[in-house]
């Protein structure tokens, strides 16, 4: 015959109770007597990963700066962020390795003290399932970016309770198998990191190549027409669809960037961008600033903002080739040093020093042969980036799937 802790029991042998019924919750503060220097656990939100990874980054202060105005809490008790977006994040803990076992944190805390009938790993487990989210985004109170989960949401809601050594068994179950799907995200999302770099090397290694030294070099303004891009103004006519940063990548031109705006009619039809030309993202922040795409065209007409510099190829370059190499100069951090602007804040290349740029101008034939090379190595690089981003979207939904399997007693 099996020990207690061994056995497994059967769903049906499981109560469904309130969190109220085994909970004490937001618990109030006891007196207690501490020196006013003596150092305190203190939790804020940030201090808090997401999708309830845990307490990273427990502080301490001084008991005099925390003592009044925060959350108090016991060690074991359940840290549930109450407000918007924290909540629907993930940003839920446990209160661990709290000094002398108590602790103050965030007002944006609910605080969950478990009965001896529960573990606070279960309640945990239990809350932080994404069903259990989405349904407290419905009892949300509160103005528009303030709003909460009232207290009364975890009060009612109902969780399965089985006998506590087999919710420990459970538990310990879920550790071992998340530690391994972590194992797992981890992996790929270094990976995918590798893969996302790829573009930069193609870039390197068309342009740095021994021949690549000896080819004759031209100013842009000699290669390229730039033609006219027009502003955004929220008092113009027409409603548009506009080129925004996000459509430029290294990775190529992203549609899912276009947004409406609005532009005067007459300035719309000069911005009208064409299929083939070539966009650089003329206003950004330092690590955006200089961004490169080609224009794949649209079933819509699209315009291209001020924000964009619009080059149109002479007849003797290619599209391909020339977006390589001004994309080299973007990942080298060429645009970041040299873009004006505060620094930290919005940079901005001017048309003259894109004009003015000296560029790279081997024989068109050159030029298509080392266009086609990277164009290869992205096409084998996408399909690589596209089977990782698949692979982790499905790691991602591992640990729903593991949680719902264990609050029905399938495990």
């Amino acid at each position: 015959m099996k020990k207690e802790s061994e056995q497994k029991f059967a769903p049906h042998e499981w109560r469904s109770v309130k969190l109220k019924e085994v909970c004490n919750l937001n618990p109030r503060r006891p007196e207690i007597s501490r020196a006013d220097d003596k150092l305190t656990s203190f939790v804020q939100m940030s201090s808090v990963d997401a999708l309830g990874a845990g307490i990273a980054r427990a502080e301490l202060r001084p008991f005099r700066q925390i003592r009044k105005g925060y959350t108090y809490f016991g060690e074991g008790d359940v840290l549930f962020a109450k407000i918007t977006p924290c909540m629907q994040n993930g940003k839920h803990a446990i209160a661990r390795s709290l000094t002398d076992g108590i602790g103050f944190g965030s007002t944006e805390f609910h605080v969950l003290r478990p009965t001896d009938q529960i573990l606070s790993e279960w309640i945990h487990a239990f809350l932080i399932q994404p069903w259990v989210l989405q349904k407290a985004v419905r009892y949300f109170a509160g103005t528009v970016g303030q709003q909460r989960v009232p207290e009364n949401f975890l009060a009612e809601l109902q969780i399965p309770l089985p006998p506590r050594n087999e919710q420990g068994r459970i538990i310990g179950f879920l550790h071992d198998q998340l530690a391994e799907v972590n194992r797992a995200r981890v992996a790929v999302e270094e990976q995918l990191k590798a893969a996302e770099d790829l573009p930069a090397g193609f870039f390197r290694t068309a342009f740095s190549r021994r021949e690549a030294q000896k080819w004759p070099r031209k100013q842009l303004v000699e290669c390229c027409k730039l033609l006219p891009s027009k502003s955004i103004a929220l008092d113009s006519d027409t409603d548009v669809q506009a080129i925004t940063s996000a459509c430029l990548t290294e990775w190529g031109f992203q549609s899912a960037g276009i947004k409406t705006a609005r532009m005067w009619a007459d300035n719309a039809q000069k911005a009208l961008a064409r299929t083939g030309e070539i966009l650089i993202a003329r206003s950004n922040t330092p690590e955006l600033v200089g961004r490169v795409a080609i224009f794949p065209g649209a079933s819509i007409p699209v315009v291209a903002s001020d924000l964009t510099i619009r080059l149109w190829p002479s007849d003797f370059v290619s599209a391909e080739f020339l977006a390589g190499y001004l994309s080299l100069l973007f990942v080298s951090g060429y645009w970041k040093e040299r873009a004006g602007g505060a620094s930290g804040t919005m940079k901005k290349i001017t048309r003259s020093q894109i004009e003015n740029l000296s560029i790279p101008c081997p024989s068109f034939s050159e030029q298509n042969r080392v266009a086609a090379e990277m164009k290869a190595g992205f096409e084998v690089a996408f399909t690589l980036r596209e089977r990782l981003t698949k692979r982790l979207s499905l790691i991602k939904t591992l640990p729903s799937v593991l949680l719902r399997e264990a609050f029905s007693g399938r495990v």
